[in-house]
This record gives structure tokens, sequence and C-alpha cells, in this order.
């Protein structure tokens, strides 16, 4: 098991006139084999969002349960079965 680092900061695109919140999401992943640890791992991913109201933690708990919807309603769409039941 590994663990997540939450940061944030304001970010204004090149071609924009206002700044936006980007939240940071730094995981760190302990890749192992059996019982043995390989290798830290640490990936990044990015929110950019302009609700000032949520705290970093909330920002990224919502993005992860639309990406979650989303990604039900295509497998119903493509006709995937999204339960184990035979």
């Amino acid at each position: 098991m590994g663990h997540e680092d939450v940061a944030e900061i304001d970010y204004c695109p090149t071609k924009c006139s206002r700044s936006y919140r980007l939240v940071i999401l730094r995981k760190t992943i302990l890749v192992k084999e059996g019982q043995r640890l390989l290798f830290p791992e640490i990936r990044y991913f990015f929110y950019l969002t302009n609700v000032d109201t949520m705290p970093p933690t909330e920002v990224v708990g919502d993005a992860n349960q639309r990406c979650q919807q989303e990604n039900l309603i295509g497998q119903l769409k493509s006709g995937m079965s999204c339960s184990s039941d035979p």
C-alpha cells in the first residue's frame, strides 16, 4: 500500500483571462512481487476546476465518482456486462 498527497494552486491557462483552481494528486504505489518490494511508482493526476467551495480531497473524490459513472454508461452503451454475475 502506498500513500496519496494532494496540493492545489491557482493556474491561468495561456489563452484565458481568468485563473482556475488546479488540484494535483500524487499517488505513491508500492510495486511488489510476492512479499518483496520492487520499487515505488509515483503517478500524478491533475484536476482543473472553477469550484472554490470544496476541499481538495473532495474535488478528487467527486471527479473520480463522475469518471466511474461515465465508464459505467459507456459499458452499458457498448453492451458490456458491468457485473461479475454469469
